[in-house]
Formats: structure tokens, sequence, C-alpha cells
């Protein structure tokens, strides 16, 4: 086909096509040849070529001369079966040989691993001798030998870490960091056991400066430097979060500081408690507590504390009861003796001081009021009971300032309020005047003189065809008012 300029493929002539045909077909001849002779190469060659010998694993016997072959193709056949097994040992004895060099084994079974390799050199000899049997034993026994070294790994990187950590207890840090070392190139199929290992080698490798910090505490404590102590040993602590020493150092000045300070904070407040300031010293009980809960003897002496507090507190009370009542302030006297109960319920003094400034309160106040009312007093029914609230206080026995001038004044008002005091009233001769309260028509009149007891008043003006007036007026002992008019001067 041949492509046009617009994209199409043309038919291909006659004699284009012929070409093309002898060119595939000689292609085709070349192929055929290349696989005959690759056929050759890999089946017959072989055959035709004698197996190369291969170096011996070690280079004591490089140049010694061959020995010639005086043995059959069948015997031969056979060596040469032998010996390819015996180089797939030796491929393995290496592979093994590898792999424990890896795991440092002159390290940790030196002498095993030489015997090991003293069997492969013999092996080497047999081999080099055309002794592919015995070779071949000796080869699988080293490695044997080597397999058996690499089974071991697991168990020797536990011996090397409790190796370490024994050591590490004993101080001996040469000694751990060794072991510990050793542990972290073992290679026993564990990501685990690696990162175990790195962290312990990791503290072996400060366990020196540890040690530095736990003497520095350990002279720090001796000399009564508790808060540096304690700041050496969280410094040790923070170098190794794992050091038993460290925990143990840093636990044990904490208690003894500990029990210091409970022992102070208990001696202030027994001493606080001789001396009754009771508040100071369930303080000090409170933190004794704080560092040894449960403390009998805390908890029973921040019990005598409250007790000692709670007396006081009544004490206290009870005399503020007292002053009030003295004042004859019985409001005040009635909530002191009501927080007394508060506090202790079976408090006969203020059962009884309550009892007093309850009625007491209750008089006072009775009192204020009928003194308030000194303008009603004209109402027969209110003097009466004011005369019965008089009586009642004057049969209190010791009366105080306050109540005597309650009982003077009231006196006096009820004196006040039945003795008549004289008005005058006056009017136009023409307006009807009438007195509501005392319910009397006083009639027409220009003057008039009325005797009225103290109180409030209303006055009544009536005339025809004029507007009528009211007048409200208050009659005052003692208290002598000018003439009140009536009159009524408004047309309607």
């Amino acid at each position: 086909m041949k492509q046009t300029h617009n994209g199409d493929f043309a038919p291909l002539k006659p004699s284009q096509r012929q070409g093309l045909l002898a060119k595939r077909g000689l292609l085709l001849g070349l192929l055929a040849l290349l696989v005959a002779l690759l056929a050759t190469v890999v089946f017959v060659l072989p055959n035709w070529v004698q197996p190369a010998e291969p170096e011996a694993t070690t280079a004591r016997d490089k140049d010694a001369p061959a020995t010639p072959l005086s043995e059959s193709p069948w015997q031969d056949a056979q060596l040469a079966k032998r010996r390819r097994e015996a180089q797939d040992l030796l491929s393995q004895l290496l592979k093994a040989q590898q792999d424990l060099q890896q795991q440092q084994i002159e390290l940790w079974a030196q002498d095993e691993y030489k015997q090991a390799l003293a069997l492969a050199e013999q092996a080497d000899q047999a081999y080099r001798q055309r002794q592919f049997d015995s070779a071949q034993s000796q080869y699988q026994q080293a490695l044997a030998q080597l397999q058996q070294q690499l089974a071991r790994v697991p168990q020797i990187y536990s011996q090397q870490i409790n190796r370490g950590k024994q050591a590490l207890a004993n101080a001996e840090i040469a000694t751990a960091e060794a072991a510990f070392s050793l542990a972290a190139q073992l290679q026993t199929g564990n990501s685990d056991d690696k990162t175990e290992a790195e962290r312990l080698l990791a503290r072996a490798k400060v366990a020196e400066q540890l040690q530095q910090l736990l003497a520095k505490g350990e002279r720090q404590q001796r000399q009564g430097r508790w808060q540096e102590a304690l700041a050496s040993y969280r410094s040790a602590l923070a170098l190794d979060t794992e050091s038993e020493a460290a925990k143990a150092a840093l636990e044990n000045a904490q208690q003894t500081l500990a029990s210091q300070d409970f022992n102070r904070h208990m001696s202030s407040a027994f001493n606080a408690l001789e001396t009754k300031r009771y508040r100071e010293a369930a303080a000090s009980f409170r933190r004794a507590l704080a560092l040894r809960p449960k403390a009998s003897a805390a908890e029973a002496g921040l019990s005598q504390a409250k007790e000692g507090l709670r007396q006081q507190r009544i004490g206290q009370t009870l005399a503020s009861a007292k002053t009030a009542a003295a004042a004859e302030n019985w409001a005040q006297a009635q909530a002191d003796y009501q927080k007394v109960l508060g506090l202790e319920a079976a408090e006969i003094q203020a059962k009884v001081g309550k009892i007093e400034a309850d009625a007491r309160l209750k008089l006072d106040t009775e009192l204020e009021l009928a003194l308030a009312q000194k303008s009603q007093l004209q109402d027969p029914l209110l003097r009466q009971r004011q005369r019965q609230l008089l009586a009642q206080a004057q049969k209190i026995s010791k009366p105080g300032q306050r109540l005597s001038k309650q009982i003077k004044t009231l006196q006096q008002n009820l004196a006040a309020a039945e003795r008549p005091q004289q008005i005058v009233l006056r009017s136009d001769g023409l307006t009807q005047v009438q007195l509501l309260r005392s319910g009397g028509t006083l009639g027409s009149f220009k003057q008039q003189q009325l005797e009225l007891l103290p109180g409030r008043y209303t006055a009544l003006g009536s005339r025809s065809g004029f507007r009528d007036v009211r007048v409200e007026f208050e009659v005052v002992a003692n208290n002598r008012s000018g003439p009140i008019e009536v009159i009524c001067a408004e047309r309607i």
C-alpha cells in the first residue's frame, strides 16, 4: 500500500508486491539458521566440553598441580555429580558463614566458629584431592555446626540482655554497655528485640552520669538541702526513666521530707489547740492530713479543733446576743440566738434567750406602732387596745431605757387623748354646720367654742343655693390653734 497526499493508502503494483515477498523469504531463512546455531550451543556443545573444576575455598592449594584422572566415563559422571553436590553445600556454607559474621559470632561463639571453619578447610583439601564424598560429608558437618550457631542467636540475645541488666544493676557500666551493644547487633527476626537492646544501650550510656547525680543528691540530703536533693534525683530520673535506683532515691527523699512536714504541721496544730486558737489548729491538722490521709492522730485533732471552734462560736454569738438584748436591739438578739441554736440545738441558754427576744421584739414592734397612731387616739377601741399594751409593757421587771421611754410616751399620749382641747369654730350665721365625727349638728352661728378630744375631725357646711363645704382639721393636745372657718360662699 502507498499512502496518498490526503492520508489514504493506494494499492501496490504487482512488481512491488513480488519484491516484498522475496525480502520476507530471505529474512525467514536467516532466522531459521540462527535457531539451529542456538540449539547446537545449548544442547550439543556442553557434551564436548569438560566441566571446569571449582576453585578451592582456601588459598593454600591454588598452585598445586592437578592430578590426572584415570576414571571411566561412568565414574567421571558420578564424580561430576558429587562435585556439584559438594559445591551446593559449599554455597550454603558460605552463606551461613556470612550470616554469622553479621551476627558478630566471634564475640559470642569464637571456638565453635573456628571448629566449623576448620572442618570447611578439611573439606576443601578433600575436594582438591577429588575426594568428593569426604568433602561433601565435611561440608555438611561444617554447615550443620554453623546453622546450629545461627539457631542460637535468640538465646544469645536473651543472655546478653540479662547480662547487661545485671551489670547495670551492679553499676558495671562498661560490661553493661558491651552486652547491650552486642545484643543490638544480633538479628533475632523480631524488630522489638532490636528496639529493646537499643533502649537498654542508651540507658547504659548515661549510667555514669546518673550515678553522679544520685551521689550528689545523697550529699545534699545529708546536708539537709532537701529541695536541692529532690532536684538532683529528678534530673537522674529524667536521664533514665527506668532507673529503679533513681526512683527509689526520689521516693525515699519525698517520703522523708513529707514525714518532716507532717510532724511540723502536727506540732503546730497541737500548740494552737492548747492555746484555743482553734481555727489555726484546724488548718494545721488539714495540712497534715493532706500529707498523710487517714492519719488517726490528725483526724482526731481536727475533730477536737472543730468542736472547740464550734463552742467558741457559740460563746461569741451568745455574748453578742446578750449585748444586743442589753441594748434592747431585740431583732439582733433574736438573730444571734437563732445562730446559736443552729450550732447547738440543745443549747438551753440560747433557747431561753430566744424566747425572751421573740417576746420583747413583738412588744417593741407593737409599742412603736402604737406611738405612731397618736393622732388616731380619739377612737375609744384604739385607746383601749393601747391601754392593754401599756399594761403588758409595765409588767417587764427590768425595762431598759428604750422600753421605759416607750412606756412613758404612750402614757402621755393616752392621757392627752383623753383630755379635751378647746377649739373655736367660725361661720357666717347662715351656713348650717355639722361635725361629722362626733355626729352632732351645731346649726348656724358666727362663732362657737367646743371642747374636743385630740384627733382628726371633719366639719360639713351646707346652705341653700350654695355649694357644700368640707373642712378637715386636727386637734392636737396642748397646742392652741386659730379659729376654724366653715362658710358656704360659692353660689350654685
